[in-house]
């Protein structure tokens, strides 16, 4: 299994999760319903799927698809998702988890009961000395009346009755932007 792109090269193509059967010579895009870039993949324990990461909604989200029938399960989503692996008998994914306003720690999550579990808590002490806001999700129309993503993180001890200047960031351009 690897990532591919329809025209390589073209940097705002996005990441298909291939999977070449040697037995036929073919290779299968397990991920064409997909409108995300896969970003990391993962083979589950028995080899009957592979776990991937993706963008969505501004967020990175893990997933698990079937290499035989290319059915694809969100597993978590809302969340910011990276270096997934499995622990040695396959029953637990271990992964960073991070947000907007907590830096990446480590969690488990078991694949049986779906229990999450924090693993490390390296900045609990920093973090109780701080405000820092969560991200509030919005859309709005764009051009030509397309749903824009965005996001709203207000500033530390926010009073709604005062006035803030308003920085934006844009990414993911020129053509993602």
């Amino acid at each position: 299994a690897y990532r591919a792109m329809a025209r390589p090269g073209f940097e705002a193509d996005k990441y298909s999760l291939i999977l070449y059967d040697r037995k036929n010579q073919k290779k299968i895009n397990l991920t064409e319903n997909l409108d995300r870039s896969v970003n990391e993949i993962l083979w589950s324990h028995d080899s009957t799927s592979l776990y991937i990461t993706f963008q969505e909604k501004g967020r990175i989200s893990l997933a698990r698809i079937s290499h035989k029938n290319k059915k694809m399960e969100r597993i978590m989503a809302g969340h910011y998702i990276g270096s997934p692996s499995l622990t040695p008998d396959g029953r637990k994914l271990i992964f960073l988890k991070q947000a907007i306003n907590q830096p990446a720690e480590v969690f488990s999550l078991d694949l049986k009961t779906k229990k999450l579990n924090q693993l490390t808590r390296m900045n609990n002490k920093l973090l109780s000395k701080l405000e820092m806001n969560h991200a509030e999700e919005f859309w709005f129309e764009g051009a030509e009346g397309d749903k824009v993503h965005g996001f709203l993180v207000k500033p530390p001890f926010f009073d709604p009755s005062k006035k803030y200047p308003l920085v934006m960031l844009i990414h993911g351009g020129p053509q993602g932007a």
